[in-house]
């Protein structure tokens, strides 16, 4: 671990074992680390495109360079990359997530929903992937994703009790339904546990 005060005695050390040994894997990753506490994105994702070059099968080495074009902004750089990721056949909730993040980003529900199933499917858990799964059925603004909408935020009760978004979805696809008296009881209760909420809509 590089102590940060060293950081750039720190490139020094790691270029010099580079030019000694520039197939050292280890000292490309541990570059690209230190250009990326020092904020010099451009260099750290050299880094580790160099690292990719040497391990290119090495999933850690992907999610470094793609948490590096993120830094910056760059999602249509760290979308192809998590999509190498995937192509390794990842078992990452996290980068079925974010891809399905993009895809929800430009409204395509339908490539979306699929990607938030597999993130869910590595982590049953994944209380973010489940809300933006719901969300992406919701989007679609059709009466046959209704039902699903409603396990998926259900679900999301289940695992988190008080989770007033998953009530107040419910209580607008009730509405939606025109079923007023379910629509009320979840606004209600998500109202209870967030009385910012304000009136129904």
């Amino acid at each position: 671990m590089v102590v940060k005060g060293d950081l750039k005695n720190a490139i020094k050390t790691f270029k010099d074992i580079i030019d000694l040994d520039p197939k050292y894997a280890e000292a490309h990753r541990q570059l690209g680390i230190v250009y990326t506490e020092l904020k010099d994105i451009e260099k750290a994702i050299n880094s580790f495109n160099d690292l990719i070059k040497l391990k290119p099968k090495e999933e850690d080495a992907y999610w470094l360079l793609a948490d590096a074009y993120e830094t910056v902004g760059f999602t249509t750089e760290a979308t192809k990359v998590y999509r190498k990721i995937i192509g390794l056949g990842s078992v990452n909730p996290t980068v079925y997530y974010k891809m399905g993040l993009v895809e929800l980003e430009n409204t395509s529900y339908n490539k979306a929903i699929p990607l938030f199933k597999k993130s869910i499917q590595y982590d049953s858990t994944y209380l973010d992937a489940y809300m933006k799964l719901g969300l992406s059925y919701l989007y679609m603004n059709e009466a046959k994703y209704h039902d699903p909408a409603i396990k998926v935020f259900n679900k999301i009760i289940g695992i988190d009790s008080l989770n007033a978004d998953a009530y107040n979805y419910l209580s607008i696809i009730y509405d939606t339904q025109r079923k007023d008296q379910l629509a009320t009881y979840y606004f209600e209760k998500a109202r209870k546990i967030n009385p910012n909420l304000g009136k129904r809509r």
